[in-house]
């Protein structure tokens, strides 16, 4: 894992250079280089993972001089690829992934990336050619940001390098009402006017002056397995077994998330019988958060396979301590990361490398809302053949308050009315519209054939990508931790997204194929437990005294109106209802509200002393 820091054109000033690469200190501790050539730098920082001598080191430059790489990430199936490009097809300097990748862009170009097995974002300068190549890998596990203009191109691993490398002084509108209506900004906005996310599977040439995106790789669509469910289960042993065995590859040390949950489980099981001896992490709760806490599942999974188990226990007096840092270590605000942020705290003392289990939820149909889909599907195919004014009038369901939208029978309601509308089956919505002064799209998004897997990747390219993948890459690399998700694997996704919805998951049976393979591998116990998130008893915390004053604080009434982003009144009524309920009320969601207002805040309130600090 590392910090890439790109200005093509126009080159800041020596003091903005290094403020770049001191702003992704904490993504590589352990050093950093830089490369310039005519109207072009590239800083990079490392944090040494494959091959921990030198030879790794970058921006790393080709034999002939022609290509310059700075990458971030791991190419997990780099020793098959280095076995094909032979000893004759490359003057080998080291033995790691990344020089690997620049041969293999060398000389092959943007045509490899569909080789690649990883989490990787990079850029390929061609001095020849002086143009620039930037990619970033299928789903979005590492990110990468850019701004381009006709006379300059800025591209970064964090927004808060792309500050550093210039005075980006205005935030997007836009995206901050993506934050306040799901939680994230929705990519490719970033909370920063004029800049841009690339997108996942996406590459950017740039050349000329002229800059271009264009997809190297999709989600596939097309459903075609229909084998038995014991043969796609052997399948997705294999898969699964494959994937973590190439992802275990490290020089470092190495543990997994366990978090008790079906997905963790696995992984760790698989782990388990790659390497035998295994570290693995849990976060629990106090006394009032003892509803939220799942490490005793854990502890079970952990006694039944062998691993050396590690458990957290986290207080609200943790919690409080950590409240100002929260909002800076996650880079854009984020309503989620807590608890990426703890268990990678309790990982990284011990491990520089951790296997978690995110992405199987979304591959293979484990939230409750797919076994909704599937208990409707009869009927929400009826009701594709409904009148368009039905269909539209059941859209205006998302113009709702928030916790009105989350009563499941609303929502199916809905579903069945527009014929499957993805959008609104799976929405999470933080607040409505109405609530926040947003606007909305009313565009419809009616499934592309097979129900379960539209919804499939629907959530790949929204939560998975800008909520779950992004908050655990910030939340890891604040603590110089690297996380790798075997389930967020093309191959698996490639399996999965063939497979009809209904061999999938069922209202009786919820993800049939992952449940399957538990009870070969896992605890009996754990598959008749119910489905829990990986989640914080945040309103519990709010709550103390402490907690609450701080958030007092930094939403007062003067903060909020200097501030400009949200209506004072808004956040007033949201802190009121942290301690009070109405009707209809969800708890949690309260919390998150009030949780999503001041990490906007707090994370605003850095940004302008940052931009100060460097001016």
């Amino acid at each position: 894992m590392c910090g890439i820091a790109v200005a093509l054109g126009a080159v800041p000033d020596e003091g903005r250079r290094g403020r770049a690469l001191e702003s992704m200190r904490h993504r590589g501790p352990d050093g950093s280089g830089t490369y310039e050539d005519e109207g072009l730098w590239i800083g990079h920082t490392r944090l040494a993972i494959i091959d921990l001598t030198d030879a790794a080191n970058q921006p790393m430059v080709s034999p002939d001089g022609r290509y310059v790489l700075a990458y971030n990430g791991e190419i997990y199936n780099y020793l098959e690829l280095r076995e094909q490009i032979g000893r004759d097809g490359w003057p080998w300097r080291g033995e790691g992934d990344t020089e690997v990748l620049l041969a293999l862009l060398a000389q092959k170009g943007a045509d490899c990336l569909r080789e690649l097995r990883g989490m990787f974002a990079f850029v390929l300068w061609d001095r020849k050619r002086r143009s620039l190549l930037a990619a970033r890998d299928p789903f979005g596990i590492k990110p990468l940001y850019y701004s381009h203009e006709p006379a300059r191109t800025l591209i970064a691993s964090e927004l808060r390098t792309m500050c550093a490398l210039d005075a980006f002084d205005r935030l997007d509108p836009l995206a901050v009402e993506s934050f306040l209506l799901t939680g994230s900004v929705q990519g490719p906005l970033t909370i920063l006017d004029r800049v841009r996310s690339l997108p996942p599977g996406h590459l950017l040439e740039v050349d000329g002056g002229e800059a271009a995106e264009r997809a190297y790789w999709t989600l596939p669509e097309n459903v075609s397995d229909a084998r038995s469910e014991p043969e796609l289960v052997e399948e997705l042993d294999d898969l699964l077994r494959e994937s973590v065995r190439i992802e275990l590859r490290s020089d470092v040390p190495l543990g997994v998330f366990l978090s008790g949950g079906l997905d963790s489980s696995l992984v760790t099981a698989y782990a388990a019988d790659a390497v035998g001896d295994v570290r693995t992490f849990s976060v629990g709760f106090e006394a009032a958060g003892v509803d939220w806490d799942e490490t005793s599942d854990a502890q079970l999974v952990a006694d039944h396979l062998g691993t050396r188990h590690e458990r957290v226990i986290v207080t609200s007096a943790d919690f409080a301590a950590r409240m100002a840092e929260l909002p800076r270590a996650i880079d854009q605000p984020s309503v989620d990361g807590i608890n990426s942020h703890f268990v990678a705290g309790a990982a990284a003392p011990n491990v520089r490398v951790a296997l978690s289990g995110q992405g199987g939820d979304e591959l293979f149909a484990g939230y409750n809302v797919f076994r909704v889909a599937a208990r409707l599907r009869g009927a929400i195919e009826r009701g594709a053949s409904l009148p368009a004014p039905a269909r539209r009038l059941a859209r205006k369901t998302a113009l709702l308050p928030a916790r009105i939208q989350h009563n499941w029978y609303l929502r199916g309601m809905a579903g069945v009315l527009t014929g499957g509308d993805v959008e609104l089956l799976t929405a999470n919505p933080l607040f409505g519209p109405s609530e926040v002064g947003a606007r909305r799209s009313d565009s419809p998004s009616p499934p592309n054939g097979d129900l379960v897997n539209s919804m499939s990747i629907h959530l790949i390219r929204t939560y998975l990508a800008n909520t779950l993948l992004r908050d655990m890459d910030a939340m890891s690399m604040s603590h110089s931790l690297e996380v790798r998700v075997p389930l967020v694997d093309r191959m698996l996704a490639e399996f999965a997204l063939a497979i009809p919805g209904t061999s999938k998951v069922s209202w009786e049976n919820p993800k049939a194929l992952f449940r399957a393979l538990a009870r070969r591998r896992l605890p009996h116990e754990l598959l008749h437990r119910p489905k829990h998130g990986f989640n914080f008893p945040l309103a519990e915390w709010l709550a103390q005294p402490d907690c609450y004053r701080r958030v007092s604080e930094a939403l007062s009434p003067d903060a909020v109106a200097e501030a400009g982003l949200v209506e004072p009144r808004v956040v007033s009524r949201e802190l009121a209802r942290l301690r009070q309920s109405w009707l209809l009320d969800v708890p949690w969601l309260r919390a998150q509200r009030v949780w999503a207002l001041y990490v906007l805040h707090e994370w605003h309130r850095n940004w302008r002393a940052d931009r100060l600090a460097s001016c």
